[in-house]
């Protein structure tokens, strides 16, 4: 039985396709043994598998088989695009398909799958199958085409309209250096020419990636939120908050410095130290002596059960993960404190990590080691 929203959603797919037969130069096989409509789908489906965007694939190919359950392009689709868990195992799906009768262009697709090289198959498969621009574009990473960049060149030659995934290949290359110079200019030439053919969610989500690549954050934030747009939160999402904090780096770095002077100042306010923690924060000292789980509460009363006449700070560094999600801040506490009327000098050496997030940063554990001076308070 089909559900009604899953008839609706195909209804809207086929809408928006409509009835017309597309071009040799715009389809991914030149051949299946699907409906006209079907096999329309199942091209859109390629498409969006070649630009990394699976889920939106895997809806296309199955939404293909409510067009026509015959399609062998979309059980192949999907079999190929199989990686365990509710995708089910590739190899099962493909043990499935043993024993079908597709087209040339479906059984050298099958073929392909169960070669040990899919990019050298490809490659032999589009010498005989030039119309079938799906070989063309996997054999472009076969070392028969002597580079990527040379095979994807030619494969945006020869395919320009489905060239989208090439654009995408082409700029990270020219981004990293991989196998050419780097070259920002060319790098969001072919961005640009990525999001021209497929203004979708991943081209956004590429533009932005490679925008932080040469440290245009503002750039990034801005792409990464039409991917969210086109794409939803998700992944996505992450990644723009990792955009935005990336662009205010300085200003979050400041941030745990300044938390940290704030827990190293003994006459902080305590709504101030309280700002700094976490709803629980782990204190250790570096010794056999268990660390400790605090609340708030119960770090400033033990940092109050301690006769300070001064503390600071010194040669604070910090650093942070790649997602800008954790900052590692090292220190050198120095300052007097007193015990059984004696006067105690205070020297320790701290690391402490830190959560990010856009609106501050909190502790989360921290560790002592002395560092010269008297000792550590008792408490």
């Amino acid at each position: 039985m089909i559900s009604r929203n899953r008839v609706l959603t195909f209804a809207a797919i086929v809408a928006a396709l409509g009835p017309a037969s597309i071009s040799a130069q715009d389809q991914w096989l030149s051949e299946t043994s699907c409906s006209d409509v079907a096999h329309t789908i199942v091209n859109e489906g390629i498409t969006a598998w070649g630009n990394v965007e699976h889920g939106r694939a895997k809806g296309m190919y199955q939404a293909a088989l409510v067009a026509d359950p015959n399609c062998i392009a979309a059980k192949i689709a999907l079999a190929d695009m199989a990686n365990g868990s509710e995708w089910g195992t590739r190899s099962s799906q493909i043990a499935a398909l043993a024993d079908v009768s597709g087209t040339p262009s479906e059984m050298a697709w099958l073929e392909v799958m169960n070669s040990s090289n899919g990019p050298n198959a490809s490659y032999e498969m589009a010498q005989d199958m030039p119309d079938d621009a799906l070989f063309h574009y996997w054999g472009s990473w076969s070392e028969n085409v002597g580079s990527a960049i040379d095979g994807h060149m030619a494969f945006a030659e020869r395919f320009p309209s489905l060239a989208a995934g090439s654009f995408n290949t082409l700029a990270y290359a020219y981004a990293q250096g991989d196998g050419v110079d780097t070259d920002e200019v060319k790098a969001r030439d072919f961005l640009r020419s990525y999001l021209r053919l497929y203004n979708e969610a991943n081209a956004h989500d590429s533009f932005a990636e490679i925008s932080a690549i040469f440290g245009d954050y503002e750039g990034a934030v801005r792409h990464q939120q039409h991917a969210v747009d086109r794409g939803g939160a998700t992944v996505f999402g992450e990644r723009v908050g990792m955009y935005w904090r990336l662009a205010n780096k300085d200003e979050l770095r400041q941030s745990v410095v300044d938390a940290v002077e704030v827990l190293a100042n003994p006459d902080a306010p305590e709504e101030e130290t309280a700002a700094v923690l976490s709803d629980q924060s782990v204190m250790c000292l570096s010794s056999m002596v268990p660390c400790s789980v605090m609340t708030a509460a119960e770090y400033m009363a033990t940092a109050n059960g301690t006769d300070w006449l001064s503390m600071s700070a010194n040669d604070v560094d910090v650093m942070f993960n790649d997602m800008m999600t954790r900052a590692v801040a090292t220190h050198h506490n120095t300052g007097q404190y007193m015990l059984d009327g004696q006067t105690v000098d205070y020297s320790v050496r701290v690391s402490s990590v830190w959560e990010v997030t856009n609106q501050g940063v909190s502790l989360i554990t921290a560790n002592w080691a002395p560092m010269g001076g008297a000792g550590l308070p008792g408490s």
